[in-house]
């Protein structure tokens, strides 16, 4: 009997191994599930938060908007004049189209959300986990069996239990949090097909890394800095393997192709290859709203001041505030110390790598492979690293979504680290390698000794509803986005007419109090190629700057009228602002900034604003 159970075993090792892997891989995912709370409760398998359902019924009637019409527009969606849009990409809603598309030829209302997204989760793991057992082998100690299948799991343990997406999900994990994991998996997959490619290379490989990287644009406009940089280095490896010119141009077609049809998306959305609707984003916050569609006064900033802000948020818990004008978001603790340490060490190899390289701590290495893959894996957290740094850099609002971000690029130099440890004492025997596994075991224990969630993971319920309940929040929208009869030209200061759904209508504008605006104020009216206001400057206020955008326009001013009404206590002013593109039809975002930049501060003006209607001429 035992020489048959061997033969048995030699003829189906590899089925053996994958089968093993298989049932590792649903295992870890089980556990992660009911950890984080993706699959806490399987009665709640639909998320409450409905823009990526939305989007991805709009796909299913062949159209791109949510409806045409702005009443019932939700929180922080988009209204451009013509349509409704939801603020998040497409990139998810395509993922989820063959799901949604199944169900519905199976006579489903959907299929539920936390299950596209385990499913997603799954693919992540299994493509990061062929991939790390390739780069372990190549490095002498086997990717399948014994001390590399440990490593290889604990790589896979890191990923989904250290610090980054879990948050995500153990917080609320609405449409904005959704979107940042989708982020997160998707950057993931092209490290692990980055590392794919430098094990072996194919023309079909790198074609597919390419366009892969340019439809990274389709979930977050961030992720284009991971989707560059993998683009990049595959091509890199490419032309230094072969010396072809011609891969490299198909190479960058295929690149372009991914951007390519982002820009479309744009264009036929909003009008423009780059407008990704943020500055027709409407939430009623004049203090957000105001640097997406004008100025952001973040920019004026010394850059000291942002960069141990930005510093303070990623590493110690938005604990370096500024005086900054900028909205702050921390509900939940991402990083501490230990990633700064990661990634100083990181910094600190691929800087004397170039050195090291060619002495004899590596002159032991059988493979050239082993050294490209940490020093380019290095170079691609690194550079992530500082591109995602200085994208955040200005921007007016901090969240700590957006630090989760940066999790893929640190979590890659820990990785090329990891790499660089097996690579000294299993391939080389040197004995520093043993210190640097010392180092990490205590950057690993430091890391969960102090890192304490903000929240309780039970505040992620609030955002996964029973399929009932989603069936009827989405009935709800399609109801209240339905048309209105009656739309009015001219809004009057104590008017209490209104137009019902229409819920951000006069945000800005204390419309049946005292009249007076903040820095900016949102109307909707009827489309029309002019915009006409009156308005009084209270208590001398000389600061009036102001700015007139429609839409996605900005409207040029014609000359200023100073009138006396005796309906009208104080003197008055009446500005009048046109387009040259005549409007006749929809309904139109208004927006009119009262300051500049500078005197963004006062959450209400010394002015008051009698009435604006919108004219054809």
């Amino acid at each position: 009997m035992i020489p048959i159970w061997r033969t048995f075993l030699k003829r189906n090792l590899r089925r053996i191994f994958l089968l093993a892997d298989a049932a590792f891989l649903v295992l870890l995912l089980a556990c992660y599930s009911n950890y984080s709370y993706l699959l806490k409760n399987t009665w709640y398998l639909f998320s409450s938060s409905l823009a990526h359902r939305l989007q991805t019924n709009a796909f299913l009637e062949g159209r791109l908007s949510l409806s045409h019409y702005p009443f019932g527009l939700p929180l922080d969606y988009i209204w451009t004049g013509k349509a409704m849009y939801q603020n998040w990409g497409l990139g998810v809603p395509l993922l989820r189209l063959p799901f949604e598309w199944g169900a519905r030829l199976c006579g489903h209302f959907g299929f539920p959300d936390r299950l596209i997204l385990a499913f997603y989760l799954l693919v992540m793991l299994a493509v990061l986990n062929s991939a790390t057992k390739r780069i372990l082998g190549v490095m002498g100690i086997g990717g399948c069996w014994g001390l590399g299948f440990l490593i290889r799991w604990f790589i896979l343990a890191w990923v989904l239990f250290a610090p980054g997406m879990t948050e995500l999900l153990k917080t609320r994990f609405t449409c904005y949090d959704e979107t940042v994991f989708y982020g997160c998996l998707y950057a993931y997959v092209l490290l692990s097909l980055l590392w794919i490619f430098m094990h072996r290379q194919s023309n079909r490989l790198l074609f597919g890394i390419c366009l892969a990287s340019g439809l990274a644009w389709l979930i977050r406009p961030t992720l284009i800095f991971y989707g560059l940089s993998t683009a990049c280095l595959a091509v890199v490896l490419s032309y230094l393997q072969d010396r072809n010119l011609r891969l490299v141009l198909w190479s960058s077609v295929f690149f372009a192709l991914g951007v390519l049809m982002e820009a479309v998306f744009n264009y036929l959305r909003f009008g423009s290859c780059l407008e990704f609707g943020y500055a027709a984003t409407v939430n009623g916050w004049p203090f957000t709203e105001y640097p997406l569609r004008f100025s952001n006064p973040v920019k004026l900033a010394h850059l000291a001041t942002v960069v141990k802000e930005l510093a303070g948020a990623l590493f110690f818990n938005f604990s370096w505030p500024s005086h900054l004008n900028r909205k702050i978001e921390n509900y939940c603790v991402v990083f501490n110390y230990v990633q700064l340490w990661i990634m100083i060490a990181g910094a600190g190899c691929f800087s004397i790598f170039v050195f090291l390289e060619r002495s004899k701590l590596f002159s032991g290495v059988r493979q050239a492979i082993p050294l490209r893959v940490i020093v380019y894996t290095l170079f691609w957290g690194i550079a992530n690293f500082g591109f995602l740094f200085l994208f955040y850099l200005y921007l007016p609002t901090l969240t700590s979504r957006y630090m989760i971000e940066f999790s893929i690029a640190i979590n890659a130099v820990f990785f090329a680290l990891i790499f660089l440890v097996v690579l000294l004492i299993f391939q080389l025997r040197r004995r520093i390698g043993i210190f640097l596994i010392c180092y990490f075991f205590l950057l690993t224990a430091i890391y969960y000794l102090k890192h304490d969630y903000f929240l309780d993971g039970k505040r992620q319920l609030i955002s996964a509803v029973t399929q009932k309940e989603a069936q009827r929040l989405v009935a709800d929208f399609n109801k209240n986005t339905s048309a209105r009869p009656f739309m009015p030209d001219t809004l009057y200061c104590g008017s209490k007419v209104s137009v019902d759904g229409l819920r951000f209508q006069s945000s800005g504008w204390r419309m049946t109090g005292d009249c007076q605006v903040g820095v900016l104020t949102d109307i909707f009216l009827p489309a029309k190629r002019c915009l006409s206001f009156n308005f009084s400057l209270l208590n001398n206020f000389s600061n009036a700057e102001i700015l007139v955008k429609r839409d996605f326009t900005f409207l040029k001013m014609s000359p200023t009228q100073v009138i006396k009404s005796p309906s009208i206590k104080d003197l008055s002013f009446t500005e009048t602002f046109c387009s040259e593109l005549q409007e006749n039809s929809g309904i139109s975002l208004y927006s009119i900034a009262w300051v500049s930049g500078e005197h963004f501060t006062q959450d209400k003006l010394p002015v008051k604003l009698n009435w604006v209607s919108s004219l054809d001429h």
